[in-house]
């Protein structure tokens, strides 16, 4: 392995991003359709944006909110954010109103800059409210006000008004927090994980440590249609490869799949981070997989578990097989990577990084028992935002962070995901997992994709739930359920299998089981 790059070496991710500039100035280091940016003018860009910040009160440990799809405008602002010493508070553009709302209050957002898409999301959030400082990413200016009762400032004016303004030095330190990076909230609000310049640059580090190989020469192309505000896009992507000399393909809307083929097509992908529905669904799009891979050397799958039906037919198509990240918005995110010629699971954990198995007492497990993952390392969070009683109980006494998924270590050292804990479904006492249930589905050809939940039965307590997206109306519940008999011990058969058009997804493109348990 060769020494780290030394714009990873810096204490901050401003000091990586004045290196990276001063390294690559004249590169491009962002695509959006026709446009690009170089790091010099993402710079020059992001230093008048945080001098626009400053001027409207804006400084260091201010939390401001970012509210956007894949653009260079995101870039612009999060640079500008961090270069004002601010903390970002990453939003979802799709959030409801509800929990745009409870984002703003938890964080006490000073400032808030969002989609114009998002105009009527924020008009109800801000209803009754608080008035946070506004600015909109967006050319109409009557469509970004509409509704909203203050003051809205379209980002084009406030760059114009910067023209020939510098911004003002702060001082940053590497523990000084830089994201609140708001957990999914499966059950009530989500949390916000306190992440520090620190823990970000260890992961960076920590990724390109063992994702080296495949990030040779300066040819690097990653193609991010992962949401930036989501922190796997955040690290791996926008992060890692600003910090290589990379060039970055944003893609705004993950379902355009003829505008993926065709920047890929364009711009020759040496990179895709994605989850396990992104690959499936670029399989089932024949121009897809009529496209040129032979510059593609690194695929990388996380966010949820990558099938093995997936990976196979992924591996087939493009000779890259898919190495499978694992972690979380609390591990910013990486704490361990399979690269594909290891024993399946997840592998073993990245550097600096220690994993534990731990039952209900926190006391670890013989290897080959099943128990709660546990994880501490430079990446890890210091807890959430403004929750003491919620980061506490996140935390083993020893300071091992509480992951919430089931796993097990072999005896060769590698670790394995069973499921998440609260998805376990418990059938006459035995555990079932919805990930090797959707695994054994989506092995039968004629399926696209496969969701399993648990469903109250008065006989057995619980009883497995399948609902099937199907490739054609040829595929039967008999069908189904042959191929999970050849796959599955008779506790885990499905009892329902219920054939659907769609599977409800977040915005990353992960299964919401809850949703499905709600409507069933």
């Amino acid at each position: 392995m060769a020494d780290i790059p030394s714009t990873m070496q810096a204490a901050t991710l401003l000091e990586m991003f004045d290196a990276s500039v001063e390294k690559y100035a004249d590169q491009v280091c962002y695509i959006h359709r026709d446009t690009t940016l170089t790091y010099r003018e993402l710079q020059q860009q992001s230093q008048q944006f945080c001098a626009y910040l400053q001027g409207q009160g804006i400084g260091k440990g201010d939390r401001v909110a970012l509210m956007s799809s894949n653009t260079p405008a995101f870039l612009v602002s999060m640079w500008g954010i961090l270069r004002a010493g601010a903390v970002q508070v990453n939003t979802n553009p799709h959030n409801t109103a509800r929990e745009l709302s409870y984002q703003l209050d938890d964080a006490d957002v000073s400032l808030l800059v969002f989609d114009q898409s998002a105009a009527a999301t924020v008009a109800s959030a801000l209803t009754n409210k608080p008035a946070c400082k506004l600015v909109c990413i967006g050319t109409d200016q009557q469509a970004a006000s509409q509704g909203i009762e203050q003051p809205v400032t379209l980002m084009s004016e406030a760059m114009q008004q910067m023209q020939g303004h510098a911004c003002t030095q702060v001082e940053v330190f590497a523990e000084d927090t830089v994201f609140l990076q708001y957990t999914g909230g499966t059950t009530g609000f989500s949390k916000g994980a306190v992440l520090s310049h620190s823990n970000i640059m260890a992961n960076v580090g920590q990724t390109y440590e063992r994702l080296e190989a495949s990030l040779t020469g300066g040819d690097n192309v990653i193609m991010t249609v992962l949401p930036a505000y989501h922190i796997f896009a955040l690290t791996a992507n926008l992060m890692l490869f600003f910090a290589i000399g990379g060039k970055n393909v944003l893609i705004s809307n993950p379902k355009e799949a003829d505008h993926i083929v065709a920047q890929w097509q364009a711009h020759q992908v040496t990179a895709l981070t994605g989850v396990n529905t992104l690959f499936n669904n670029l399989l089932n799009y024949p121009p897809f997989r009529e496209l040129d891979f032979s510059a593609l050397r690194l695929s990388v799958g996380g966010g949820a578990a990558v099938l093995s039906s997936t990976a196979s037919n992924w591996l087939a198509l493009t000779g890259v097989p898919v190495y499978e990240g694992y972690g979380l918005s609390e591990t910013s995110p990486v704490l361990s990577i399979n690269l594909a010629t290891e024993n399946g699971g997840i592998g073993k954990p990245v550097k600096h990084t220690r994993i534990r198995i731990v039952d209900d007492m926190d006391r670890d497990v013989p290897d080959g028992e099943e128990g709660e993952l546990a994880a501490r390392g430079p990446q890890v969070m210091s807890g959430y935002w403004n929750k003491p009683e919620a980061s506490k109980a996140s935390f083993t006494d020893d300071g091992y962070f509480k992951t919430g998924d089931v796993a097990y270590k072999d005896e060769r050292g590698h670790y394995h995901i069973v499921d998440r804990k609260k998805d376990m479904i418990l059938v006459s006492g035995f555990n079932v997992y919805p990930n090797e249930v959707e695994n054994a589905v989506c092995m039968h050809d004629g399926v696209l994709e496969a969701a399993c939940v648990g469903a109250v039965d008065e006989r057995q307590g619980e009883k497995v739930r399948v609902f099937v997206v199907r490739k054609s109306d040829d595929v039967t519940e008999e069908a189904i359920l042959a191929i999970c008999k050849d796959n599955l011990a008779g506790y885990k058969m499905p009892k329902d299998i219920l054939f659907v058009d769609e599977i409800p997804k977040s915005s990353v493109g992960k299964i919401l089981r809850r949703k499905l348990k709600d409507a069933g």
